[in-house]
C-alpha cells in the first residue's frame, strides 16, 4: 500500500490486484481498486470494483464508504456529456 500513499497510481493498481487476487474477501483492497480506478476516470472498472466489495461482506462503515462513493459517480455521471458515436464504436467492435 505504498503506492497509494505516494500517489503513484499505476504500481498501486497493481499491487493491489495480486492483493485481491491472494486475499478474494479483503474489501478494503477492492474498495482502493475502485478509488483508484475513479481517479483515473475509469468509472466503470472502479464501480465494478466497489461492487465486488459489496460482495465481500464489508463492514457497516465500509458499506457506507462505498455507497457514498458511488452516489458521488452518480452525481458525476449525470455531467458527462454523452457521445453516441462511442456507443456506435463499441457496437461494431467485434468480440
Amino acid at each position: 500500500m505504498r503506492y497509494v500513499a505516494d500517489y503513484k497510481i499505476y504500481p498501486a493498481i497493481s499491487e493491489l490486484e495480486v492483493v485481491v487476487r491472494e486475499h478474494p474477501q479483503y474489501v478494503k483492497g477492492y474498495v482502493h481498486l475502485g478509488f483508484l480506478h475513479f481517479k483515473l476516470c475509469a468509472v466503470a472498472k472502479g464501480r465494478d470494483y466497489m461492487e465486488k466489495a459489496l460482495t465481500c461482506n464489508p463492514t457497516p462503515e465500509e458499506r457506507q464508504m462505498i455507497a457514498s462513493a458511488l452516489s458521488e459517480q452518480n452525481k458525476l455521471d449525470k455531467n458527462r456529456y454523452y457521445r453516441p458515436d462511442f456507443e456506435a464504436l463499441r457496437k461494431q467492435k467485434p468480440d
